[in-house]
């Protein structure tokens, strides 16, 4: 008799439910744009571990499906070989009852375990055959979920990079506003230098004029 494979799908079910809401909430996030660096960083690392979380859940799922598999295959082969027992069975059945009408008093328990033997049998051939087919479905369900999750793994990477994109674009900016602000200071030194050197000239033009005009002045009292 098989067990059950898979007990925990339906927790599997709802982690891969859970991987798809938070990157709905990580797209949604993702689409207002910001130009705070930090918050950024934050959101694109955020990005990144939830594809990790993926990537590890993707390879327990390959890991438990290859294992299923596996367990399906053997279990194939017990019912093919049960199938066959059964059918020995069937047959010694039938010889015992021919046999049996001719001693029926010393074969008929004998008879009796045989019959009952072979009801176990059917019963466990038809259990196990379903069991195979509810396993396999359960496999499929798997391999689906894979898939789905690489989709998800996939619209990550996409907006990691659109991550990236707008990191990069606000370092861009980062540094135009410094090359910006250091040209205007440079400009601002050099407009205060020219303003300073007016100035002076100014001021030697007034101090020369003031010498004439006291110069002209003694002349004009002597």
């Amino acid at each position: 008799m098989i067990v059950n494979m898979i007990p925990w799908q339906s927790e599997t079910n709802t982690i891969k439910e859970l991987f798809r809401q938070v990157s709905e909430l990580i797209r949604s996030l993702n689409n207002y744009k910001q130009n705070d660096r930090t918050k950024n960083l934050e959101q694109q690392k955020l990005t990144r571990d939830l594809q990790k979380l993926i990537e590890i859940f993707q390879n327990v799922q390959n890991l438990e499906a290859v294992k299923s598999r596996q367990l399906v295959e053997a279990a194939k082969q017990t019912v093919t070989i049960n199938v066959s027992d059964s059918d020995s069975d069937a047959n010694e059945s039938s010889s015992l009852l021919t046999t049996a009408q001719a001693h029926s008093s010393g074969n008929q328990m004998r008879q009796l375990q045989q019959q009952q033997h072979q009801t176990n049998l059917n019963n466990e051939i038809y259990f196990n055959s379903s069991m195979i087919a509810e396993r396999e479905t359960e496999i499929q369900e798997i391999e689906q979920g894979i898939l789905e999750l690489n989709e998800i793994f996939k619209d990550l990477g996409t907006i990691v990079t659109d991550q990236q994109s707008l990191l990069d674009n606000i370092e861009t900016n980062v540094n135009n506003v410094a090359i910006h602000t250091s040209s205007a200071s440079n400009e601002l030194t050099i407009a205060n230098e020219n303003h300073r050197k007016k100035q002076k000239t100014k001021n030697l033009i007034l101090l020369f004029l003031v010498i004439v005009f006291i110069v002209f002045l003694t002349m004009m009292i002597s």
